[in-house]
C-alpha cells in the first residue's frame, strides 16, 4: 500500500491554522458532552497547506458515554441534522432530489459504516410514485449501497457518476469510514462537510474522488473516523491500521444516528409517521 493518508479529519490537519482571512474556526460546547466545530476555507493558499478543499465543515465529538444514554443519541441526531441544513443554507441549497450513497466493505466492521446508514435510508420514490405522501412531506430519496474496488472491481465515483446521469439529482449524500491519527477521536467525531470524499483513501488505496467536480451534482460528504494509522509509532509496521475491540457495536449505534439524521434532513414527518415508516 502507498500513500496512506494519516488523517482525514480537518480538526487534526488544521489544529494550528488560527482564524484569518481566508480560513475561519468557531467552536461552540453543546449538551451531553457534544461539541460543534464549525470550519470555513476559503483560501486555495490554506486548502493546500493542510491538504484539503475549499469549502465548509461541521465537526461533531462526543466521549463514549453518549453510547450508552438515549437522550444523547437522540440529541447528537438533531445536532446532525442542524449541521446538514446548516451547509446547504451556507451553499444556498434547497434539494428537492437526493442521492445517498454508502461505501465500504461489509466483510470488516471498521468499513461498513457507510453501508450500514444506506440499509437504514427512508427511501421515499416508491411512497411518492404511490401517491402515499406529497412532496411538502418529503423529497425524493433514493439509496444504494457500493462496496470497495478490490471487491467489485469497480470505481465508486465512476459508478455513482452513472448512476447520477440517471437519477439526475440535485444532491449526493456520501458516507464511509474515516481514518485518524489520534486515538481518541475514534467513533467520537462525525464530520461533515461539502467539499469530497475519497473512496479507500484512509487505507493507502486510495481511488479516485467522489466530488462535484467529477459527479457535475453538489456533493455532502459523511463520515466518522473508525481506523487509526499507528505507523509513526510501531516502526517495525510501516502499514499498521488499527481499530475498535468494539467496533460493531460502535458502528451499528452510528450508522442509525446517521442514517436517522439524514431521514430527518429532507422529510416533513410528524415524529409518529416517520417511526411508523422506519420500525
Amino acid at each position: 500500500m502507498k500513500n496512506i493518508i494519516k488523517s482525514e479529519l480537518i480538526l487534526e490537519v488544521a489544529n494550528t491554522v488560527r482564524n484569518s482571512k481566508g480560513f475561519s474556526k468557531k467552536v461552540t460546547y453543546l449538551k451531553h458532552g457534544v461539541k460543534r466545530t464549525d470550519i470555513n476555507v476559503s483560501s486555495e493558499d490554506i486548502a493546500i497547506k493542510i491538504d484539503r478543499e475549499v469549502g465548509n465543515y461541521v465537526c461533531l465529538d462526543f466521549d463514549d458515554l453518549l453510547f450508552f444514554d438515549v437522550a444523547a443519541k437522540e440529541y447528537l441526531t438533531q445536532k446532525i441534522v442542524s449541521a446538514i441544513k446548516d451547509i446547504l443554507k451556507r451553499d444556498k441549497l434547497c434539494p428537492e432530489k437526493i442521492f445517498i450513497v454508502g461505501l465500504g466493505n461489509e466483510n470488516f466492521a471498521c468499513d461498513s459504516l457507510g453501508k450500514k446508514v444506506a440499509s437504514q435510508i427512508l427511501v421515499t420514490k416508491p411512497y411518492l410514485d404511490k401517491a402515499l405522501f406529497d412532496k411538502s412531506k418529503m423529497k425524493e430519496i433514493y439509496s444504494v449501497s457500493l462496496g470497495v474496488y478490490g471487491t467489485t472491481g469497480l470505481e465508486s465515483s465512476e459508478t455513482i457518476k452513472s448512476m447520477c446521469q440517471q437519477i439526475c439529482p440535485d444532491l449526493v449524500v456520501v458516507i464511509d469510514s474515516l481514518i485518524a491519527s489520534d486515538s481518541k477521536t475514534l467513533s467520537r467525531s462525525v464530520q461533515i462537510s461539502d467539499t469530497k470524499l475519497s473512496p479507500g483513501g484512509g487505507v493507502g488505496n486510495c481511488r479516485k474522488e467522489i466530488s462535484e467536480k467529477i459527479l457535475g451534482t453538489k456533493i455532502l460528504a459523511i463520515g466518522v473516523p473508525l481506523v487509526l494509522n499507528i505507523s509513526d509509532c510501531c516502526k517495525n509496521f510501516e502499514q499498521l491500521i488499527v481499530t475498535l475491540k468494539d467496533i460493531e457495536t460502535k458502528v451499528s449505534s452510528l450508522s442509525r444516528i446517521i442514517a436517522n439524521a439524514i431521514n430527518l434532513s429532507f422529510t416533513n414527518l410528524s415524529q409518529k409517521d416517520y417511526l411508523d415508516l422506519t420500525t
